[in-house]
């Protein structure tokens, strides 16, 4: 090593020299940090992932097939060297951790955050931006996997598939020395040639940089919706696009995963190449998805049904108030995994409110102390449902003119409506008529003062969506 050093200085006015000046000035260090690093090479031979409490290998990389490490053992001995330098040199509780063994040419780097640390085996100069890239990998796995780090127990089944990428990314193999010897004695037209192959391996590098962070947020937006979490998928960045890969039990997941993509990174062209391949469901979660869904469904207002799941289809019976509502039961039973089809066999019924204020014979007035409990109660009937109407329907007895009772009929209305609206009820909500007759059901030998009403009809105008999580 010296001898090269040595040889590298010297050929300071050389060719050799003037390409490693351009080259230090490019990657920003001095001419004397390149010559070392190019005499003295720097190689990862092997990372590690290991649970910091008990010692067991999470994930590891290592290149070589021929020269393999034992995992295992350098595993423990790390962490009982951690252990003893823990206990015996941070005296009185104070923390600290062990960051580097040095053995022969040979050092063990290690970063340590959360529950688990990463070891790398490696020879020659550690650069500096290996260090950072070593810190920012296990950043990463700290921030979005450590929840799942600290209860592992050796089982590999359970290390989530994106850790093992992401020690890959660290694995390092310095050619400065093999290429140092090539340039020897290049001709002076190569330098160019060199320059353009620096900056095009600059703008690729940048791209690559640029594409991993879009990656990564792609994969964090899939990994948070649980029903895509189980699922083994991939996300490819280029030229201002993402290629999605991977497989999926249903189109349903397979578009949400393409619109999880979409919201992550909106200025890019997503081209969802997921397969959507139908997996056999299973009857237990399909049938309890079903239970969920119809109670749901049986918290809308004006729907009462009960359903029965057997051999992947539903039946479903009750009653409900519009078609609207019945299309969308239909809907929400479709979207189930394990539901190939939905009968739906209801019976349409009115949406009736009991509901009926009184008024005294040629009064408008609302009495605020005798009412204030029912306007209480329609108010109520229309916050557990924000598609519905209310038309507030005002009436006369029989006795007078039509034309007063017209107007005494809708003079009532007119003082309900302001009254729920003082109590907060939205007034494009209610709509007023007034009729100078007694209400419909009522029988010629009711008496007069149950003619003397305003009654309440439900109007609907859409039809939530029920939430459907499929298994």
């Amino acid at each position: 090593m010296v001898r090269e050093i040595n040889a590298k200085v010297e050929n300071t006015l050389s060719m050799e020299g003037v390409q490693r000046k351009f080259r230090a000035k490019m990657q920003g260090v001095s001419e004397a940090e390149l010559i070392l690093r190019e005499s003295s090479p720097f190689t990862v031979k092997a990372v590690f992932l290991i649970h910091k409490a008990s010692g067991l290998v999470i994930s590891e990389v290592q290149p070589s097939e021929d020269e393999r490490l034992e995992s295992e053992m350098i595993a423990g001995m790390l962490t009982a060297i951690r252990s003893f330098a823990s206990e015996c040199m941070a005296p009185g509780g104070n923390v600290s951790e062990l960051n580097e063994i040095e053995y022969d040419n040979f050092k063990l780097l290690l970063e340590v955050a959360g529950y688990c640390y990463v070891a790398v085996v490696s020879q020659g100069v550690v650069p500096k931006e290996f260090i950072e890239k070593l810190r920012g990998t296990l950043s990463t796995i700290v921030e979005n996997y450590d929840r799942q780090m600290e209860g592992f127990d050796g089982d590999q089944d359970t290390v989530p598939p994106e850790i093992y990428p992401l020690l890959l990314g660290l694995i390092w193999q310095n050619t400065a020395r093999a290429a140092a010897e090539r340039e020897q004695k290049k001709p002076v037209s190569l330098l160019a040639i060199a320059a353009v192959v620096l900056l095009g391996m600059g703008v690729w590098s940048i791209s690559n940089a640029f594409n991993g962070r879009t990656e990564a947020k792609v994969m964090s937006a899939l990994a948070e919706a649980p029903e895509l979490s189980v699922y083994r998928l991939s996300a490819n960045a280029g030229w201002g696009k993402v290629r999605l890969e991977g497989k999926l039990p249903n189109q349903h997941l397979r578009q949400k995963a393409g619109l999880l993509a979409a919201n992550a990174v909106p200025k890019k062209k997503i081209e969802n190449h997921i397969i959507a391949v139908k997996v056999p469901p299973d009857p237990v979660l399909a049938r309890a998805e079903v239970q969920r869904v119809t109670a749901l469904l049986n918290q809308m207002l004006g729907i009462e049904i009960t359903t029965t799941y057997a051999g992947s289809k539903v039946i479903v019976e009750g009653k409900v108030y519009d078609v609207a509502r019945a299309r969308q039961i239909l809907k929400a039973f479709d979207q189930i995994p394990g539901v190939d089809s939905a009968l739906v066999g209801v019976q349409l019924q009115e949406l009736t409110i009991a509901s009926r204020i009184y008024f005294d014979p040629g009064a408008a007035s609302l009495n605020l102390q005798e009412a204030k409990s029912q306007l209480e109660d329609i108010k109520s009937f229309l916050e557990v449902d924000p598609t519905i109407m209310l038309r507030v329907v005002g009436h006369t007895d029989p006795s007078g003119s039509p034309e007063i009772n017209q107007k005494l009929a809708m003079e009532r209305a007119s003082s309900v409506k302001q009254a729920l609206m003082e109590l907060g009820v939205a007034g494009d909500r209610l709509q007023v008529a007034g009729y100078a007759s007694p209400p419909v059901d009522l029988k010629s030998e009711d008496p007069l003062w149950m003619s003397r009403c305003v009654r309440f009809e439900a109007i609907p105008t859409g039809v939530p969506t029920p939430e459907t999580k499929p298994k």
